[in-house]
């Protein structure tokens, strides 16, 4: 790690008390994390030094599919839809994704740029590197499935506990189906 190089660990809701201004800040998932997103951009803003670089690095609760295999009753669309409705009531957006740029502009911040990936939900791309991508992006959904919806489905939308495990269970067949060629942006 370079001399000047230092990483700064804190609560990013709460008032940032940093004496010093950074020549970087860098974030990575922060959907769902945080309530206020123009104040946190704002403290972003007045923490960089002249000429600083914020990046941002999220994934976007939307399914995609370039060539519409997504089923028309799609386990997975209505998991991704109902888990990204129930933090929205609680004012914990998993869109900060598709907001990020349009922030960073009304605050004021200058060559503002986004560039979106394609991240595979499986293996099913024919590209090597983005089949390599697939797998991991299965295993890290897999994973997520039902810590995502649980307790949000559960508890902001009263769903049963029986209910958010067929659901999962329905999605998580789906997802593994190399048929299916679903994306998420990141």
């Amino acid at each position: 790690m370079p001399p000047n190089c230092s990483f700064e660990i804190d609560d990013l809701e709460k008032p940032w008390t940093w004496s010093k201004k950074f020549d970087f800040i860098f974030s990575r998932t922060l959907n769902g994390s945080i309530l206020d997103p123009v104040r946190l951009v704002d403290s972003i803003y007045n923490q960089l030094e002249p000429g600083g670089w914020f990046e941002a690095q999220d994934v976007s609760m939307e399914a995609h599919s370039d060539d519409d295999t997504i089923p028309e009753n799609s386990s997975l669309v209505q998991w991704a839809t109902e888990v990204v409705d129930a933090m929205e009531k609680i004012n914990r957006s998993l869109k900060l994704a598709s907001r990020w740029k349009q922030l960073l502009i009304d605050r004021g911040f200058e060559d503002v740029r986004e560039i979106v990936y394609k991240w595979p939900t499986n293996t099913w791309p024919r590209d090597k590197t983005m089949k390599d991508i697939g797998g991991w992006g299965l295993a890290n959904l897999d994973s997520f499935l039902e810590s995502a919806a649980l307790g949000t489905l559960t508890t902001i939308k009263g769903w049963s506990k029986e209910e958010v495990i067929v659901l999962c269970s329905q999605a998580r067949k789906e997802m593994r189906d190399p048929r299916i060629h679903i994306w998420w942006p990141v």
